[in-house]
Parts: C-alpha cells; sequence; structure tokens
C-alpha cells in the first residue's frame, strides 16, 4: 500500500454560516473536502480542513473560551470571497483554491502554497491537502495526515511549541507535537509540548486537533512551510497581531491561570 499527497483543487461552492463560510471542496482524486473559514474574536480566524463531503464531528478541543467574534463581513467577487473581521482578512481564492490571509491594510501575512516544487519538478512542500493510502482506482482509500502548506517569508522566524531544548527560533526546523518523556534536555523531545507557533510577521497559528501533529517549519523548503495532524481532520486558529497580542488571543482560546490571593 502506497501513500500519496492530494491536494485540494478548487471550491465547487460555498454557503455562509453563523460564524463565517463553509466551502465545499474537491481534491487531485475526485476526493471530496470542507473547509470552514469562521470568525472567532477580532484578531482570530478558524480554518477547518476536513476529508469527506460533510464535515466530521468535532470529538475533542483544546478551546475553553468563548471570545466575542466583534463585526465581520463577508464579500464575493469574481472567484473569490474574502471574509473580513476587525484585525484580520481571509481571501479564499476558489479555482486553483487557495486562502491569503491578510491584515486590514492589505498586506500578505502569509497564503496557501499548492505548487512548491523545484526546477526539476520534485516536490518539496506538499500541497494543502491530505496525505492518503493509495491504490491504481483509489488514490484516496484512507486518509491518514491532513496538511497544510503556508508560504515561509525569507524574514520569517517561529518561537513556541511548548518546551524545547534547541534554539529560540525554531525556523528550518522539524517540531513533533507529541508528549514524551526527554529523561534530560539532549534531545528534541518533550514532555510539555503545545501545538502553537508565534511568528514575526504579524501572525501566530494554533492547532486543535488530540493527534500528533508535525510542524515543518522551512525544513523541507524555504518558500514555505508545512503543518500535519494525523487523521482526516487540521484544526487551525489564525491569529494577527504583535507577540503579546497573539499570545493573549490563544489564551483566549485554550484559558488563562486564576489570579493567585494576595
Amino acid at each position: 500500500m502506497e501513500s500519496r499527497h492530494v491536494g485540494i483543487r478548487r471550491a465547487l461552492g460555498w454557503e455562509r454560516t453563523p460564524e463565517g463560510v463553509e466551502f465545499r471542496c474537491v481534491t487531485e482524486g475526485l476526493a471530496a473536502a470542507r473547509v470552514a473559514v469562521s470568525v472567532v474574536a477580532p484578531r482570530t480566524v478558524r480554518v477547518r480542513l476536513t476529508a469527506g463531503p460533510v464535515a466530521i464531528p468535532k470529538a475533542f478541543t483544546y478551546v475553553v473560551g468563548a471570545p466575542a467574534p466583534g463585526p465581520w463581513t463577508l464579500e464575493e467577487t469574481a472567484g473569490r470571497v474574502t471574509l473580513r473581521a476587525t484585525h484580520l482578512v481571509v481571501e479564499a481564492t476558489l479555482d486553483p483554491w487557495r486562502l491569503a490571509f491578510r491584515a486590514p491594510d492589505g498586506l500578505l501575512l502569509t497564503e496557501q502554497v499548492p505548487d512548491d516544487v523545484n526546477f526539476g519538478g520534485h516536490r518539496l512542500g506538499p500541497p494543502p491537502g491530505f496525505e492518503a493510502e493509495s491504490l491504481p482506482h483509489d488514490p484516496v482509500r484512507r486518509v491518514l495526515r491532513t496538511v497544510d502548506t503556508l508560504l515561509l517569508d525569507p524574514d520569517d522566524h517561529f518561537y513556541g511549541t511548548g518546551e524545547r531544548f534547541l534554539r529560540l527560533d525554531l525556523v528550518g526546523r522539524t517540531v513533533h507535537i507529541w508528549n514524551r518523556n526527554p529523561y534530560g534536555a539532549r534531545s528534541a523531545l518533550a514532555y510539555k509540548n503545545i501545538p502553537f507557533v508565534v511568528g514575526s510577521r504579524g501572525y501566530g497559528l494554533f492547532v486543535d486537533v488530540p493527534t500528533s501533529v508535525t510542524f515543518h517549519l522551512g525544513s523541507r523548503s524555504l518558500r514555505t512551510y508545512s503543518v500535519e495532524a494525523v487523521g482526516p481532520e487540521l484544526d487551525s486558529y489564525v491569529i494577527a497581531g504583535t507577540p503579546k497580542e497573539i499570545v493573549s488571543g490563544y489564551t483566549e482560546l485554550t484559558g488563562r491561570p486564576p489570579v493567585p490571593p494576595d
């Protein structure tokens, strides 16, 4: 049994939801996928990618807070749907499929990259979509991982992911988020992993799944970074702002410690 990456090719349609917008998509091999984009807070947008024609139910979440989303708008132009929150804009190009994340003034923060190949045609970063078991006549027999690949700027730096025994800047490294006893500080293993990174370009990324998550932060390619979650779901939150605002947005979702007594 082989595995292959099948990227999302295009959106067949979309519908407005109470929180934002949901897209019906098709991948290479004509498999179905759903992408839901919703406004969670003025600085925070949730992007949930699931395999299949119907979004799978959410079985587990680290999110315990319910911040107010604030005002937001949804616009449609030729081949594009734009979701505007107070401090973050998400542009969805329908065919070919691509999500782009911008500041309100139009500055590009990052965007999905489906075509990270070198001049020899060798793929470096997988396209946004799925890694699946495949047969000659069944390219998506079973989804193994759900993947997103985003633009990596030469000036980007990433920090976070919880306990680390490496250098502070994680660009150029692969980080596996799965708690293990490291038996010391001489390996990349850790037992306080957090699937959350803070970027230097004005946004951070938090992944809300209970399965193993891997960040390829420029370790496969200098043009992109990838986030992979085991299973048929990648549920992530993009948080815009300064590092302090990003961390505050993250704790607004996952909870804050109580103030100790005097």
